[in-house]
């Protein structure tokens, strides 16, 4: 039998006792295993997970619930999926696990199965475990209101929420996780949630300006939740951040400034805000990159991107033989990348929607990761390159989720990590959106907010 830590006996208890339980337990402190063991006398298990988490979840059944028949339905054609959801569904008399994902599992033909399964003692599952549940956060998306119908259909089952970024963007973002584990806590009205423990814009309800009755929320929130720092549990390495300052060419820095002056011009006048200005200030961080995304197609503003050179003066210091992953944002920072490991030398690999090329430079055949930021925030470890210890990180460019961000960090600090610091690099060009986005991100705060906060003049901060 496996020895648990601590804090997870605590995880496999309180799910027991409780049968509902949102674990925010930072990346690496065992909240897969945890949850694992405490679903073991559950007969049937569904565990909703992003894509990339799917074969871990697979793997880590088969080491710690043998026993167990595993059904993999998050990637392959819809029939492929469906057959697995409708054998799982069938295997009454077996203990059994469905491993599917958000992306897939809300759409009609699945839902349609295991609601049905739901109806009949013999076939409905009795425990629910939404992985990285942040993903579930927004009360109005598909995959949130599928699995809040799921659980209202299986009121007996166990439900575990597992994320290591409970809030990215603030408080607000339990909303829909916590109607999942537990609807009762925060009540199944979004309206009435926002109004109970939020100060929202009067023209635009779901922009949240300030907080109240926090004490409450904070003790409804502790009825169903427990929270797991990795520095309180774990021996990490200590983590280092330094910026790479980036000085746009001068016509560059032009192009950028005309794209700040436009968006300007048009969050003065009211028609970009939270809910659509992620869209917009693409263009920002694009003209970062030293190119820009228009309806002709991608432009480049120069051969070689100022923050690729930088990067590439950067690595020029460091010994060959070190591993380096570099996260970006765009396909066009991955071309530049993957040119500039020609340049320099380096053995290219790549972690994104395009290429999946990880596993080589896991394996050591590989010394340069590329990894796009939204690919390779979850579910992925980076902290060994062969025999080597990957403990040198560049940011090229990042989105604006703090979520994605703080996964990310946790790809290379966390347990396995043999380096006794990891070194983190910021390229940030002066002048620009970047500095914006790094000064919010200390702060951990909504970075699409400060933006447009920045680009209207406002030196006001919101409260998140």
């Amino acid at each position: 039998m496996v020895t648990l830590w601590r804090h997870q006996q605590r995880i496999v208890d309180l799910a027991r006792s409780r049968r509902c339980l949102l674990v925010g337990a930072d990346m690496g402190t065992g909240k897969t295993l945890a949850a694992i063991i405490a679903s073991l006398e559950e007969w049937f298990v569904i565990v909703v997970a992003p894509v990339a988490v799917g074969p871990a979840w697979a793997k880590q059944y088969s080491m710690w619930d043998a026993d167990r028949r595993v059904f993999c339905a998050w990637d392959g054609t819809c029939e492929k999926r469906m057959t697995a959801v409708r054998q799982a569904v069938g295997a009454v008399g077996e203990k059994r696990v469905l491993i599917t994902n958000y992306d897939w599992f809300w759409r009609e033909a699945p839902q349609k199965t295991l609601l049905m399964a739901s109806a009949s003692a013999a076939t409905s599952p009795h425990a629910l475990i939404a992985d990285e549940s942040h993903r579930i956060k927004g009360a109005g998306s598909k995959a949130s209101k599928a699995l809040h119908r799921l659980a209202c259909r299986n009121r007996s089952a166990m439900r575990l929420a597992l994320t290591g970024t409970p809030m990215p963007l603030g408080p607000q973002d339990i909303y829909g996780q916590a109607r999942f584990v537990d609807e009762s806590v925060f009540g199944t009205s979004h309206r009435s949630f926002l109004s109970q423990f939020f100060v929202t814009d009067p023209i635009y309800p779901s922009r949240i300006v300030g907080t109240r009755r926090a004490e409450e929320f904070a003790k409804r929130l502790d009825s169903i939740m427990f929270r797991v720092k990795a520095d309180d549990v774990l021996d990490l390495p200590e983590a280092m951040h330094e910026r790479i300052d980036v000085q746009l060419p001068k016509a560059v820095q032009a192009t950028y400034s005309q794209v700040e002056a436009a968006l300007a011009v048009e969050v003065a006048g009211g028609t970009v805000n939270c809910a659509n200005g992620i869209v917009r200030l693409l263009r920002l961080q694009q003209a970062t990159s030293s190119y820009l995304g228009t309806d002709a197609g991608e432009r480049d503003l120069e051969p070689v991107a100022a923050k690729a050179a930088a990067i590439e003066e950067w690595l020029a210091d460091l010994d060959p033989a070190e591993p380096v992953a570099v996260f970006c944002r765009f396909t066009h920072d991955l071309d530049q990348l993957k040119a500039l490991a020609a340049r320099a030398g380096r053995r290219y690999a790549e972690l994104s929607g395009r290429e999946k090329t990880l596993a080589e430079w896991q394996r050591g055949e590989r010394d340069f990761l590329a990894v796009q930021i939204q690919a390779g925030g979850v579910g992925v470890d980076l902290t060994r390159c062969g025999d080597r210890a990957c403990r040198y990180v560049v940011y090229m460019s990042i989105g604006f989720s703090l979520g994605d961000y703080e996964q990310s960090l946790a790809r290379v600090r966390r347990p396995g990590q043999t380096s006794s610091t990891v070194h983190y690099y910021h390229c940030v060009a002066r002048g620009t959106v970047d500095e914006t986005i790094y000064g919010a991100l200390r702060k951990k705060r909504d970075l699409v907010e400060s933006v447009l906060a920045r680009l209207s003049g406002s030196t006001q901060e919101v409260e998140a």
